[in-house]
């Protein structure tokens, strides 16, 4: 049997889970619920809702015209 890529005898892997609360990685940075956006007749976004914890890798993926850049200027201040 292989251990490669095992940590060694008696120690932990060490790797970090995104769900570990003893580092805050459960800690919300954004909550977006039910985002709309019209612009006239319109709907450029129609309910949206995430959720990004701190140490996430977010992103936004779709064609052109989806929303995307709508979604991230209506979190703007």
């Amino acid at each position: 049997m292989s251990t490669a890529g095992c940590p060694p005898e008696g120690l932990t892997n060490t790797r970090l889970n995104p769900s570990n609360t003893v580092f805050g990685m459960d800690e919300k940075v954004i909550e977006i619920k039910n985002l709309a956006k019209k612009f006239g007749a319109f709907e450029a976004v129609k309910d949206v809702s995430f959720t990004v914890n701190r140490g996430d890798v977010f992103g936004f993926l779709g064609p052109n015209g989806a929303g995307k850049s709508t979604t991230i200027r209506c979190m703007l201040p």
